[in-house]
């Protein structure tokens, strides 16, 4: 084995000085720095995904405070609107109590006037038969007719004696 030959071991240090500072310098001048560059460059990235996070995260905040004012303003607009709607509800439950009301009240007038008039004709007829029964009862009592007005005339001066 050359390598363990005695003779050749100064020229084998030698190469092997050279061969590991050769290493080292290109370890020094391009490795290294691509692998610096490489760890900057993912040391950036993470920097600016984070700080994309955080972006995104207030935006998201802001959206949901967004939504949460909407559906807040949704709420009382849809209050408002139930609102308006029971106001007028009761503004038609309201007209139409008046109206049933006027319609009731004009039927009791109607339905007054006819009753009096009914009782009218009915007191009318009973006059009317007081009076025959005037002449009739003073023709059997007394022999002699009387006049229908006469008859009539008596029938209203006892029923105003008898009213009240």
């Amino acid at each position: 084995m050359p390598q363990l030959d005695f003779a050749t071991f100064p020229t084998q240090i030698f190469w092997l000085c050279i061969t590991f500072l050769l290493l080292y310098l290109v370890m020094w001048k391009v490795v290294i720095p691509r692998i610096s560059g490489v760890l900057e460059e993912r040391q950036s990235r993470v920097e600016n995904d984070l700080e994309r996070a955080e972006q995104l995260q207030l935006e998201a905040t802001s959206v949901l405070a967004a939504y949460e004012d909407s559906i807040s303003s949704g709420k009382l607009e849809a209050q408002k609107i139930i609102q308006e709607a029971v106001l007028q509800i009761a503004e038609s439950q309201a007209h139409r109590e008046a109206e049933a009301l006027k319609s009731i009240s004009a039927m009791t007038a109607e339905a007054e006037a006819k009753i009096n008039a009914a009782r009218h004709g009915a007191i009318a007829d009973i006059k009317s038969v007081a009076a025959e029964l005037v002449q009739i009862t003073v023709l059997k009592l007394s022999g002699s007719e009387v006049s229908k007005a006469e008859a009539l005339s008596t029938v209203e001066t006892i029923n105003q004696e008898s009213a009240p």
